[in-house]
């Protein structure tokens, strides 16, 4: 029951975000066309790290030993005390460099500094990204689904008029505004929803040195996370741009773009739900059957979405973007086939996660990093855009295949102990 009533609830929950998602990705396909959607590709990839970056990326930290010391009010303090301490610390750092050099930055991302008061407007933006990471992870610390739910409908609800209003009045500008803003809108019912559990007003904030360590091990796991993989996509769409023009560049993000919206299904209940509970597994024969158990669940659950998106493919290009956008059917099938196992190594991924493995993490970051990029680096040469499609569900499926390996040693180890110990 818990199990059911925590996926209708993150179902609700990310149907809403979805919804919001695709009207404004709708409104700037619409103003600014592919070309225009392509461009704005690198602004949405910056807001998307922020996103993660915002207050050290301890979010998947703070749900796991908020499930871990819930049982005791005072480890509790103490742990959350240290960790908004870090969280504020990181905020103003990002500020700080983003505000300096964000002449630097524009210039390096779109070969112009006419964006530097955009980029500074995202350093100072940022600070509610920290705050809704730091409330977030309380809440799904302590499994509450329900009231995770109504902080994203609730944000996405006060959020998505602002945003629509900037896309529709300020064009390429107000777009990057509208991105940001609708998820800084998750700061208000975030703030209220954790006030209610009486935890923020016992926190004081101050650093000790063992949770410093814990939350540093998965603020180094989440920077190489951001380093890798979003930095990776920055120079690939940058090479489409070089060697295909902005027009393909454009049809590229939109298939990236749509993936990141179901996408987001997942990794929402995942990190809200199946994340804490593996974290509270102390049992290693356990967790390797609750892991393999939520491979076949989510596997199947994003087989029957993919053949929807796949048989549906014209009309939704046609719903959330518009004509201009016409996606070949080979690139869509390549897409999704990779979205698949990029799903499923998550799934295996939020075990390295759960248990704070932050050296094995760090290195399966690098090992998909650098599939995907000398893959891709290789396709894009090859003169033919389609490859690209191509390498990114190969460079997926080789990825899947090694956590998959890792896997099933975790189990063999687990089941070796367990004989040991009978």
């Amino acid at each position: 029951m818990n199990w059911l009533k925590a996926s209708t609830s993150t179902a609700t929950a990310q149907a809403a975000r979805m919804l919001s998602g695709l009207i404004v990705i709708k409104m700037i396909a619409v103003s600014l066309g592919t070309e225009g959607f392509g461009r704005l590709g690198h602004f949405m990839s910056l807001i998307s790290v922020l996103s993660v970056l915002a207050g050290g990326g301890i979010l998947n930290g703070i749900v796991k030993y908020v499930a871990e010391y819930k049982g005791s009010p005072s480890r509790l303090n103490t742990f959350l005390s240290c960790a908004g301490a870090y969280s504020l610390l990181f905020s103003v750092l990002v500020c700080l460099v983003l505000s300096l050099f964000e002449r630097q930055i524009s210039l390096l991302l779109f070969d112009t500094d006419q964006y530097g008061s955009l980029i500074v407007f995202l350093a100072f933006i940022q600070f509610a990204y920290g705050v809704v990471s730091f409330c977030n992870g309380i809440i799904n610390g302590l499994t509450e689904t329900v009231k995770f739910a109504k902080i994203s409908i609730v944000g996405t609800a006060l959020g998505l008029p602002i945003s629509c209003f900037c896309i529709l009045q300020y064009g390429f500008v107000g777009a990057v505004v509208g991105l940001a803003v609708i998820n800084a809108c998750l700061l208000i019912p975030s703030l209220i929803a954790v006030m209610r559990l009486d935890l923020l007003q016992k926190i004081k904030l101050r650093f000790n040195r063992l949770d410093f360590k814990h939350i540093a091990r998965f603020s180094s796991m989440q920077m190489v996370s951001l380093a890798t993989l979003p930095l990776a996509e920055i120079f690939v769409r940058s090479l489409i741009a070089q060697y295909f023009g902005w027009q393909e560049t454009g049809l590229w993000q939109s298939l990236m773009r749509l993936s990141a919206v179901y996408i987001g299904f997942f990794t929402m209940f995942l990190a809200a739900y199946y994340m804490p509970v593996l974290s509270s597994i102390t049992d290693r024969r356990k967790s390797f059957n609750h892991v393999v158990k939520y491979l076949l669940g989510v596997g199947g659950a994003f087989i029957v979405i993919a053949v929807v998106v796949y048989v549906m493919r014209y009309y939704v290009f046609l719903i959330i973007f518009s004509k201009e956008f016409v996606i070949p059917a080979n690139y869509v099938l390549y897409q999704l086939i990779g979205d698949f196992f990029k799903i499923l190594s998550y799934v295996i991924g939020f075990l390295i996660v759960a248990k704070a493995k932050s050296t094995l993490y760090i290195l399966g970051e690098f090992v998909q990093t650098g599939l995907y990029l000398g893959l891709a680096l290789l396709a894009i040469r090859s003169g033919q855009v389609e490859n690209v499609f191509v390498i990114y569900a190969f460079s997926n499926f080789l990825y899947f295949l090694v956590c998959l390996t890792g896997l099933t040693v975790y189990g063999r180890l687990s089941l070796r102990i367990q004989q040991k110990t009978e």
